[in-house]
């Protein structure tokens, strides 16, 4: 792979993680999961160092240990208050 299309690679996969790791840290925090935010994610660099993507690599492993499938289940359920204007009255 050519220094390039690498660095486009890397900065591909930092923008796809930067997404990711919105939705990890208001899981986190609905779910009140135990985590320490990942700074070189939150801090807006556009193009990562070898150690930003090794420190976002190790708090995805963490937050991968943490989050359990019911965590996820609960961002898939509509709030019961949103419902309520299909059920019958």
């Amino acid at each position: 792979m050519s220094m390039a299309n690498e660095k486009d690679t890397t900065a591909a996969l930092w923008e796809s993680w930067q997404r990711l790791h919105r939705i990890y840290s208001t899981l986190a925090r609905e779910m009140v999961i135990d985590c320490t935010p990942c700074a070189s994610l939150e801090d807006g660099t556009q193009v990562p160092s070898a150690e930003a993507v090794a420190e976002a690599e190790q708090w995805f492993a963490t937050m991968d240990e943490r989050v359990r499938i019911h965590h996820l289940g609960s961002l898939l359920k509509p709030p019961i208050r949103s419902m309520s204007r299909f059920l019958p009255t």
